[in-house]
């Protein structure tokens, strides 16, 4: 483990995925609660109480540049985000049960829509720790992002004069109402875990999306049999570089 890895122990309650947040206030507790509520009677997350929460089950790592949640027992990443799109994070208490939640940057293609990650932690002490953890985090990546800018202009556009990976980095969709980084950063979480030799594919499966020469179902397919079930997980960074109309396609066709 990396020396600068903080860990949380932590319940993974879930992920409330394409929710709507047009007209809700991002911090209100009411609409949280409201959307918290909705999941639960769905059942697409976890329906929990203080009394049933199990604190061993999982593990928070908030690392340099992500946050990621692991099962300890087998061993596997239930969920990890990047730092530059997490939109907002904090917690409440409600029912005894002390809340954590992470909200995702909204989608490319419909700014109303974003997921939300939920887990329980122990205490509000816990919960105070972990919060000053994520601040000193943000703080110190964006100071970072800041001291490098130049030289990471300077490199990109070198990159964009000699290689034709650097139009990966174009958004997928018609219209920018996202942060040009924040697809960037979807895009490369992709291309972190690509081997040298799959990038071309996964640039061509990326161009034939973007030219309309193929749907979202067949755009999923061809990205889920390049990366196969290991990695697959990685696919859902996507969503905040795809068309509107594409999400809910999407998201069927990568579980």
């Amino acid at each position: 483990m990396d020396a600068s890895t903080s860990e949380f122990a932590t319940d993974f309650i879930g992920i409330i995925s394409n929710e709507k947040f047009s007209g809700l206030d991002d911090f209100g507790r009411t609409d949280f609660l409201r959307i918290y509520d909705k999941a639960k009677k769905n059942k697409s997350i976890k329906s929990i109480t203080r009394h049933d929460v199990n604190f061993r089950a999982y593990i928070l790592q908030v690392l340099h540049g992500k946050i990621v949640v692991v099962d300890r027992k087998l061993k596997t990443c239930c969920f990890e985000v990047s730092i530059p799109l997490i939109f907002s994070c904090g917690s409440l208490t409600e029912d005894g049960l002390v809340l954590f939640t992470f909200n995702i940057a909204p989608y490319q293609g419909n700014i109303n829509y974003r997921d939300l990650m939920v887990l329980a932690l122990p205490d509000e002490k816990t919960a105070e720790k972990l919060s000053e953890e994520l601040n000193f985090n943000f703080a110190r990546f964006a100071e970072q992002q800041l001291q490098t800018a130049s030289r990471q202009s300077k490199s990109l556009s070198s990159l964009e004069a000699s290689s034709p990976l650097a139009n990966l980095d174009t958004p997928l969709t018609e219209s920018s109402h996202q942060s040009s980084s924040v697809v960037s950063k979807a895009i490369n979480e992709v291309l972190s875990c690509l081997r040298p030799e799959e990038v071309p594919h996964f640039r061509e499966i990326i161009k034939k999306y973007n030219s309309g020469e193929q749907n979202v179902k067949i755009f999923a397919q061809k990205l889920v049999e390049l990366l196969g079930p290991g990695r697959k997980k990685r696919l859902s960074y996507l969503k905040h570089a795809l068309r509107a109309g594409d999400m809910l396609q999407f998201d069927s066709a990568i579980l």
